[in-house]
């Protein structure tokens, strides 16, 4: 009897979830542009990069809770992460995170992303060349997620923001709320409402000679996450990422690991193949590490970009 009220309960989640997909789509825009906070639009580290940004439907794994803080309740293990990307133009972007679970059924991680640009040659009117300048952005995301049910569980991240430019800070908040469903072993569905009321606001007193403000708001995205893992050996990935302000985008990814402490994985990230490899294996005692490496094409002639991160389970 019990186990058939749950069957009932999952069925009608589904469905729920189904019919809200269907009125999200019927809300995406077709616009596009350039909006605030595009750096925590990138993938977080090389798996996601990998697998084409689709890490919102995978769990066990940290960075999967950036994607999807309803993750982080399936947590097996304490986990620390870092990772660095580099970019062309001078530009950067990194992360560093750690995530544990909470006996019995609860999760709680803290992660760390920095995106920056250096070497900014500043020039006067004569075009002479005056100093270097930089600039900086930053996000700390602090997530908890409970477990309803073993195959049911809610999740939420606070986000504080600050952005930095040579004369002009800016600081703000944004929250992620999600969910995640496991309608039957090895299947798992992720939906996730991204940015709420996410946007920093500006202050430039030191910039211009009369002292101005501005807010910069995020959009508001809508994740739809899905990933199935075969026998430990094939993990299959995709995620649909909507918004009513930018547009839709859609991600595909798949994970080989058929030989011993190897990896290889694939991917499309809204159109722009990616790869990478992994290695995975026993550090000391009960230490497991694993370390990835993508490969990124790029957009728009941007360049080629190359991703490493080194993860640690204990």
């Amino acid at each position: 009897m019990y186990r058939k009220k749950i069957k009932q309960i999952r069925n009608q989640i589904i469905k729920s979830v189904l019919f809200i997909l269907i009125i999200i789509n019927g809300l995406i825009a077709v616009e596009t542009g350039g909006y605030a906070g595009a750096f925590l639009r990138m993938p977080a580290d090389a798996r996601a990069a990998a697998l084409g940004s689709s890490l919102g439907g995978i769990l066990n794994d940290i960075t999967g809770i950036y994607e999807n803080p309803a993750n982080v309740p399936f947590l097996k293990s304490k986990q620390f992460t870092s990772s660095f990307q580099f970019l062309s133009l001078d530009r950067s972007h990194s992360l560093v995170g750690f995530g544990t679970n909470l006996e019995p059924t609860a999760g709680i991680s803290v992660i760390w992303i920095h995106a920056g640009v250096d070497e900014i040659e500043g020039r006067n009117y004569s075009n002479n060349f005056t100093k270097m300048y930089s600039t900086s952005q930053d996000a700390i995301y602090t997530t908890f997620g409970i477990k309803i049910l073993d195959e049911l569980s809610f999740g939420g991240t606070a986000k504080i923001l600050y952005d930095k430019l040579p004369n002009a800070t800016a600081s703000g908040f944004g929250l992620d709320i999600g969910i995640t469903i496991i309608p039957i072993k090895n299947l798992v569905i992720g939906i996730v409402v991204k940015d709420i009321s996410g946007k920093v606001k500006w202050d430039t007193g030191d910039y211009f000679e009369y002292k101005m403000q501005k807010e910069d708001k995020f959009p508001q995205l809508y994740n739809v996450n899905i990933s199935y893992n075969f026998k430990d050996k094939i993990l299959f990935s995709s995620a649909f990422k909507g918004s009513n302000t930018i547009n839709p985008t859609y991600h595909y990814g798949v994970e080989l690991n058929v030989v011993p402490h190897f990896i290889i994985r694939g991917g499309v990230d809204d159109g722009m193949p990616v790869f990478g490899i992994g290695t995975e294996y026993n550090a000391w005692n009960k230490i497991v590490t694993r370390i990835d490496y993508a490969f990124l094409f790029g957009r728009y002639e941007e360049g080629v970009s190359h991703i490493f991160t080194w993860n640690f389970k204990f």
